[in-house]
C-alpha cells in the first residue's frame, strides 16, 4: 500500500499517563516524516481519563498493572470478564464490594470507548496502524487492534514499545494474530527500514529488531543497533494531543506536562545495575546534550502555552549542572521541570537544580537503611538520601520517593532502626508509597535469581485472570514475575515492618499538619531553631557563637571519624572554644540524642533546614497551582516508568 495511500495512524491507548503527550508517537511521527510518510496521532488514553475522572484513572494506572489490563483484555478474549471474576486482581480501592462495583461500572465504559474510538477514525485512510505499548497498554492495544483488523483485514498492524522488548514482543506476536509486525527496540533504528519493506523495496527478513508473521509462523530477526541520539533534532509536534486536551476539561484543570528527552540509558546502571532494575539493553547511556534543548522548550512554551516540562530520561546528564541548568536560571523562566536524579548530590548541585527550575524530582530513594541499600546495589548511603530530602525540601523541590521492602537477606533490625529514625524526619517529605519489590524482566533478580536467593515462579499470578493463554506464552508475555525467597526470612521481620509502617503513617500525619524543623540566622551570629516535628505547638532553641557555627558546619554530612579534624581546619577558633575534639564529641552526642543531628552511614548530618526567606513561598505555591504536588503525590515515578517514556517508553 504505497503511494497516495501510504499514510500511518499512530495510536496510544490507556493506561498511559493522562497529563502527558506521548513522546513515543511524536518521535515515530518524526521518523516517518523523514521517510516521506505522513501520519496522524491518536492519544486515546487522554479521552479515557476524561471519561473516568482523573483520580480513578490515576488509581488504576498507578495500581496493579494487571487490573487496568483486565478491563480491556476481556474485550479481546470475548468473554466480558465473566470467567476471570474469581481471579480478578484488586484495584486497591477498598473492600471487595467496592472493587466489584467499580469494575462493573468501568467495563461498559471500556466497551463504549473502544467502539467510539473505532467509529471516530476512518481507518481505511491508512495503510498501517502503529500502536505504542508501554507497561500497561498491551491489552488495550490488542482489543483496539482486533476491532480494526476485523473490519479492515488488509491493514497492517504494528506493535512497538517497551512492552515489546525481547520475549514479550515475540509472545505478543504469537497470541495476537491481528498484529503483523512487532518492533522490539528503538523505533529510530528499525522504522525507516520497515517502511522500505512495507513499500516493497526491502525484504522483511532483512529488517533488524522485529518479529513478523509469515502465515502461522512468527519469525524474529536479529536485534537492531541502539540509536545514537540526534543532537540537532528539533522540537517534536504534540498537536494531536493538545487538540484533544482543548476539549478535555479534566486535563485542562489538572495541568499538562510536555515531555522532552536529553539522554537515554543510565550512566550509573550501565556500570552497576540495581538488583531490581528491569532495564534491557537500552541501559547503555547515550547523551543527546543540551544543544538546542532550551530553545526546544521555548517552542513548546510559545506554541502550547507549556510551563511544565517532563524529562523522560532515566537519569539527568551530569553535564547539565554546567550548561543547561544555568541557561534556564539566567533566562528567569516561570517553568517547572521534572527530572530523575541520583541522590548523592552536594548542596551546590541541588541549588542549581532549584535555580534551573527543576521543581520536581525522582531521586531514586527506595530506602533509608544502609544494609537494604547494599542489597539493592544502589550506590548511595542512607545519609545521602536523608541529606537530599532535607535540601530539596528546603529549596522547595518536590521529591517523589518510595520505600521498597522484602529483599532477600534483609534483617528486622533495618526496619526497627528506620522506625526509630523517622520521627526525626517529620519535617521532610514522607515516602509516597511502601511495598515489596517486584521481579521485573531483564533485572539482575530475573536474569540470575538463584544468585540473589530467589526462585522464579513464572508470570505474576494476577495476570492469569488477564490473559487466558497457555502458561509458557503468559510467562513470556508479561514484565512482572512471581517469586519466592529461597532462604526463610528473619523471623522478626514482620514485627519490624509493622513498626516501620506505623512510623510512616505518623510521618505522613506530621507532614499533613505542617511539621517543621528550621534554623534561622539572627543578629550577632545567633541561630534560632524551631521544632514542631513531634509537638504541634513547637519549641525554640537559641544557639550562639561556636555552637551556631558547628551546626552550620554540619549542614552537609561529615564523616564522624574525621569530623573534629575537619571542623578544626574550617574554624579553629570555634574548635578551641568548644573544647577541642572531646568537647565536639560531647556536643555531637547530645545533639544526636536530642534529634538535632542524625548519625547515619558513618556520617553526622544536621537535620534542621535553613529558612529561605520568601521562598515557600512563591515557588511551592506556584508548583501546587500548576498541579505539581498532585502529580508528585499520586503518580508512579519508578524506573520502569522512566523506561516507559521512550520510544523502544
Amino acid at each position: 500500500m504505497a503511494g497516495g495511500k501510504d499514510r500511518y495512524a499512530l495510536v496510544s491507548m490507556p493506561w498511559f499517563w493522562a497529563y502527558l503527550p506521548s513522546i513515543q508517537l511524536a518521535i515515530v511521527a518524526e521518523v516517518l516524516a523523514r521517510s516521506g510518510i505522513r501520519s496522524d496521532t491518536f492519544e486515546f488514553y487522554a479521552d479515557f481519563a476524561d471519561a473516568t475522572g482523573i483520580n480513578l484513572y490515576k488509581a488504576i494506572a498507578n495500581g496493579s498493572a494487571a487490573t487496568g489490563e483486565l478491563l480491556f483484555s476481556q474485550f479481546y478474549f470475548d468473554d466480558h470478564g465473566q470467567q476471570h471474576r474469581s481471579g480478578r486482581p484488586n484495584l486497591g480501592l477498598g473492600p471487595d464490594e467496592i472493587e466489584d462495583a467499580v469494575f462493573d461500572f468501568l467495563s461498559p465504559v471500556v466497551e463504549d470507548y473502544l467502539d467510539r474510538w473505532y467509529d471516530e477514525v476512518d481507518w481505511a485512510r491508512y495503510s498501517t496502524i502503529c500502536f505504542s505499548l508501554t507497561a500497561t497498554q498491551t491489552a488495550a492495544s490488542m482489543a483496539m487492534a482486533k476491532r480494526i483488523k476485523t473490519h479492515h483485514p488488509g491493514l497492517r498492524i504494528v506493535f512497538g514499545g517497551s512492552s515489546c522488548a525481547g520475549e514479550m514482543g515475540r509472545a505478543t506476536a504469537r497470541i495476537c494474530p491481528e498484529v503483523d509486525v512487532v518492533v522490539h527496540g528503538e523505533a529510530e533504528s528499525t522504522l525507516p527500514e520497515l517502511v522500505e519493506a512495507f513499500a516493497g523495496r526491502r525484504d522483511l527478513a532483512a529488517v533488524p529488531g522485529i518479529s513478523w508473521r509469515d502465515g502461522a509462523e512468527v519469525i524474529t530477526n536479529a536485534r537492531a543497533p541502539l540509536h545514537r541520539l540526534d543532537r540537532s533534532r528539533g522540537p517534536l509536534r504534540f498537536d494531536g494531543y493538545f487538540k484533544r486536551a482543548a476539549r478535555n476539561k479534566v486535563l485542562r484543570a489538572h495541568g499538562i506536562w510536555v515531555p522532552f528527552e536529553s539522554s537515554r540509558g543510565c550512566w550509573y546502571g550501565e556500570k552497576s545495575q540495581c538488583t531490581f532494575c528491569g532495564l534491557n539493553e537500552i541501559i547503555q547511556y547515550r547523551e543527546r546534550g543540551s544543544g538546542g534543548l532550551f530553545e526546544e522548550l521555548e517552542v513548546y512554551e510559545r506554541e502550547y502555552g507549556a510551563k511544565q516540562f517532563f524529562a523522560v530520561d532515566l537519569i539527568m546528564p551530569r553535564s547539565f549542572f554546567e550548561n543547561f541548568l544555568p541557561t534556564i536560571a539566567e533566562a528567569k523562566k516561570d517553568w517547572t521541570i521534572f527530572y530523575e536524579i541520583k541522590s548523592n548530590m552536594n548542596r551546590s548541585e541541588i541549588e542549581r537544580l532549584a535555580a534551573g527550575k527543576v521543581g520536581w524530582i525522582q531521586p531514586g530513594i527506595e530506602s533509608l537503611d544502609d544494609d537494604i541499600l547494599r542489597l539493592m546495589r544502589k550506590g548511595v548511603s542512607a545519609a545521602h538520601n536523608i541529606q537530599t530530602l532535607k535540601w530539596t525540601r528546603e529549596l522547595s523541590i518536590i521529591s517523589s520517593w518510595n520505600l521498597i521492602t522484602g529483599f532477600p537477606g534483609e534483617q528486622a533490625s533495618s526496619y526497627f532502626e528506620m522506625a526509630e529514625d523517622f520521627p526525626k524526619l517529620h519535617h521532610l517529605a514522607p515516602p509516597n508509597g511502601v511495598g515489596d519489590f517486584e521481579v521485573h524482566r531483564f533485572s539482575p533478580y530475573f536474569e540470575a535469581p538463584a544468585r540473589h536467593g530467589i526462585e522464579l515462579l513464572g508470570a505474576a499470578p494476577n495476570y492469569r485472570a488477564v490473559y487466558p493463554i497457555p502458561q509458557p506464552d503468559l510467562d513470556d508475555l508479561v514484565y512482572r514475575h512471581g517469586y519466592r525467597l529461597i532462604e526463610p526470612p528473619d523471623p522478626a521481620l514482620e514485627d519490624g515492618r509493622k513498626a516501620m509502617l506505623t512510623a510512616v503513617m505518623a510521618w505522613r500525619a506530621a507532614a499533613m499538619r505542617g511539621a517543621a524543623f528550621t534554623m534561622k540566622a539572627k543578629a550577632g551570629g545567633v541561630i534560632e531553631l524551631f521544632d514542631s516535628r513531634t509537638d504541634p505547638r513547637g519549641s525554640r532553641i537559641l544557639l550562639a557563637g561556636a555552637l551556631a557555627r558547628l551546626l552550620l558546619f554540619l549542614d552537609g554530612m561529615k564523616p564522624e571519624t574525621r569530623l573534629a579534624d575537619l571542623f578544626r581546619a574550617d574554624d579553629p577558633e570555634a574548635f578551641a572554644e568548644l573544647g577541642g575534639a572531646e568537647g565536639i564529641a560531647r556536643t555531637v552526642q547530645a545533639w544526636v540524642e536530642g534529634g538535632i543531628l542524625i548519625r547515619k552511614s558513618g556520617f553526622i548530618l544536621a537535620l534542621p533546614m535553613r529558612v529561605q526567606s520568601g521562598r515557600r513561598s512563591k515557588k511551592r505555591k506556584r508548583s501546587e497551582k500548576h498541579g505539581t504536588r498532585g502529580d508528585a503525590d499520586g503518580q508512579r515515578t519508578d524506573r520502569r516508568h522512566r523506561h516507559d517514556q521512550r520510544v523502544a517508553l
